[in-house]
C-alpha cells in the first residue's frame, strides 16, 4: 500500500510563482528530468512512498499541488557531516482540490485515504496572466 507525504512550499505566493521556481531547479537523473527535494531525514516508511507515492506540496496555508516521488537517493557532500537525501519527483505538477492545512515544518506522512483529488495537470505560461483575470483566477482557486 502507498504512502504520500506532505511538505510547505516555502516563501511561494500561488501556483504559477511555484512552478516557475521548481523549473529553474530541475536536475537529470539517471537520464530524466526530476526535481529535487532535499531533507536530512530519510522517509522510514521509503518502500510504500516509492509504490505509487506522491508529494503534496502546501501554498498559502492550503494543499494545492503534487508531484509523483520517482526516488530517494543519499546526497553526498563532502561538506556535511551528517546524512541527507534527496527525494527525486517527477517535474509534472499535478493540481488538487485546496485542502486547508495548518503550518509546520519539514514533511508529514499523508494517509492516501485522505489525499485530496487530482483536478488535472498544471499547465504553465510563459508569463503570468493580466492582472485583472490573475485576480479572478486567485478567487476561483485557480491559482
Amino acid at each position: 500500500m502507498s504512502i504520500h507525504l506532505l511538505k510547505p512550499a516555502l516563501q511561494v505566493n500561488d501556483l504559477y510563482e511555484f512552478a516557475t521556481r521548481q523549473k529553474s531547479r530541475w536536475m537529470e537523473h539517471a537520464g530524466q528530468i526530476v526535481y529535487p527535494v532535499w531533507t536530512s531525514r530519510k522517509p522510514a516508511r521509503e518502500k510504500a512512498l516509492l509504490d505509487g507515492g506522491s508529494l503534496y506540496w502546501i501554498i498559502k496555508k492550503q494543499i494545492r499541488c503534487r508531484q509523483e516521488v520517482l526516488s530517494i537517493v543519499p546526497y553526498d557532500s563532502s561538506a556535511d557531516e551528517k546524512p541527507s537525501y534527496l527525494i527525486l519527483c517527477s517535474p509534472e505538477l499535478v493540481r488538487v482540490e485546496p485542502v486547508r492545512k495548518k503550518p509546520f515544518q519539514g514533511w508529514r506522512y499523508l494517509d492516501p485515504d485522505n489525499a485530496p483529488k487530482d483536478l488535472g495537470a498544471l499547465t504553465m505560461m510563459e508569463e503570468p496572466p493580466p492582472p485583472k483575470m490573475e485576480k479572478a483566477l486567485r478567487e476561483a482557486g485557480l491559482l
